[in-house]
């Protein structure tokens, strides 16, 4: 049985190239999401939501049914973002859910101490990365892996 990992945040945050990336696909210049997406890494299937409210809410029952992990993704060069996963995105996940806050496009710009503290105001792991560049992804894929239970021998 596949493991359900869902992303979410507003639209242009980077999560359909952090979603390929970590799929190991090549074309990391997709056209933007409308609805959902499904990507398989390993025994994920990632689930990249469209960070448009017309696109999501019809999904919204759907995509956060059942057991899952969520990366609230953030774009740290546009802090209306990071305010956006603390108000609106978290505040649509089960309780219990476990999450993490990932500050996507790192190489355009130093990611703000606020989202730390904003991770741990939601109990979410914390992860910087760059979708773009791959830097930092890899951890995201090993904490997937560990929250979820899988060995990482």
């Amino acid at each position: 049985m596949r493991r359900k990992v869902v992303l979410m945040g507003d639209s242009g945050v980077g999560k359909t190239t952090l979603a390929r990336r970590m799929a190991g696909l090549k074309d990391l210049s997709p056209d933007m999401t409308r609805g959902v997406e499904f990507y398989l890494v390993e025994d994920y299937l990632l689930w990249d939501l469209s960070g448009q409210e017309k696109f999501f809410k019809p999904l919204e029952e759907l995509a956060l049914k059942g057991n899952f992990v969520a990366l609230l993704v953030v774009d740290n060069t546009r802090p209306s973002t990071l305010y956006s996963v603390k108000e609106k995105w978290a505040k649509k996940l089960p309780e219990g859910t476990v999450k993490a806050l990932v500050m996507n496009k790192i190489d355009l710009a130093r990611a703000p101490e606020e989202g730390r503290a904003v991770a741990k105001e939601l109990n979410a792991q914390y992860f910087e990365c760059s979708a773009k560049t791959g830097e930092g992804v890899e951890e995201i894929v090993r904490w997937l892996k560990s929250s979820m239970g899988e060995d990482q021998g």
